[in-house]
């Protein structure tokens, strides 16, 4: 979370980032930031920064990384070049497009809002979206059901009735469809919005989550994984969300996990620049 009594910090990509024991001057951490920053390191067992006696530097990664002190922002490297919010706004353009998601004026309106970073302003899109989709109603689909029950109802599944209630003239083993809010659609879009809401954003974007949030009371909270997204079907009733779920994918296949050593956390969202590029070029 983005708080006023929190150091914020912008820097590049393989920017060297210097710490000292005292931490207060501009773009320098403490060494306990540094502690915090090797922990990550060594619990996504991969090479995020380089380090040296008294600096560490991020390799191919962008993204926002927030110890218990300090919101550490790592943007491109064009941004030595360039104005920050300019390089925010071209970073952001070509996330949406390497995950085939349309690029529209969301992007305008949450730089006007004033957002803190490129991280705000992706999750402020999001919200914006899902926001709009809400007003019109949580969405409906229908999921399959199979129940031992004593009225039929849909379809009788005949050969689990025969393994089941053979000798049960009173039971029957239905098939059916039920309309409701409990389905893998919602599922996502809760997972994302409860770990949106840990993120180091703005408190004005944690609240708007925190609200919407409360749309989902009578959705299952669960471990969402990969191939989930891949499942969720799209009706018409549901069409307007397939944008919203392609944002729920982009802040899920970055992995972002939250390390927890007592009350201390460790907050961030990390993109692989190499593998962005990648996506980007062959879209």
């Amino acid at each position: 979370m983005l708080r006023d009594n929190m150091k914020n910090i912008t820097i590049t990509e393989h920017q060297k980032l210097y710490f000292s024991s005292k931490g207060g001057q501009k773009n320098i951490i403490s060494k306990q930031d540094a502690m915090y920053l090797q922990q990550l390191e060594e619990h996504q067992d991969r090479k995020i920064f380089s380090w040296g006696r008294n600096y560490v530097s991020p390799q191919q990664w962008v993204g926002i990384v927030s110890t218990p002190y300090t919101n550490i922002e790592i943007l491109p490297k064009i941004a030595e070049e360039m104005e920050k919010e300019r390089v925010r706004k071209i970073f952001i353009n070509m996330l949406l497009l390497a995950y085939d998601i349309p690029v529209r004026g969301n992007i305008e309106s949450a730089f006007q809002k004033g957002s803190n970073g490129f991280l705000d302003i992706l999750v402020s899109i999001f919200l914006t979206l899902l926001g709009k989709e809400l007003r019109k109603g949580i969405a409906l689909s229908y999921v399959k059901n199979r129940r031992n029950t004593s009225k039929i109802k849909g379809s009788i599944n005949f050969s689990k009735q025969l393994n089941k209630n053979i000798f049960l003239y009173n039971k029957f083993v239905c098939d059916y469809s039920m309309l409701t809010v409990n389905n893998r659609l919602n599922k996502i879009i809760k997972f994302s919005l409860l770990s949106i809401i840990e993120l180091p954003i703005s408190q004005k974007n944690k609240n708007s989550a925190k609200r919407m949030l409360s749309h989902f009371d009578d959705v299952e909270v669960v471990n969402i994984q990969k191939s989930d997204f891949d499942k969720v079907f799209f009706d018409r009733r549901t069409k307007g969300y397939k944008e919203i779920i392609e944002y729920c994918r982009l802040f899920y296949e970055q992995k972002r996990l939250q390390l927890k050593s007592g009350d201390i956390k460790i907050s961030f969202l990390l993109f692989d620049m190499n593998k962005l590029w990648e996506k980007f070029i062959y879209i």
